[in-house]
């Protein structure tokens, strides 16, 4: 009787052991997933900004050669009628 009574008490600490050991391997893995999920955060808020300097940039550079067109035009159409001239 002792000896039943001193299994079921091993097994019921066992039990619990194992249940504590679950919580934790479950905690353990809610915190991977949340670090996981804050570095993906981190990756698309830089992946995002990555994407708006490349805009701003593309945005610039098109400023830039409307405004370089537009000095060649000019250059060109002042330019062109004295080089004509000057080769006759």
């Amino acid at each position: 009787m002792e000896q039943e009574r001193q299994a079921e008490i091993a097994k019921q600490e066992l039990q619990r052991e194992l249940a504590r050991i679950q919580e934790q391997e479950q905690q353990a893995k809610l915190a991977r997933d949340q670090k996981a999920q804050e570095q993906a955060a981190q990756q698309k808020r830089e992946l995002e900004e990555r994407a708006r300097f490349a805009q701003e940039q593309e945005r610039i550079r098109q400023a830039e050669y409307t405004h370089f067109g537009g000095q060649y035009k000019t250059i060109f159409k002042e330019s062109f009628l004295l080089f004509i001239q000057s080769l006759f």
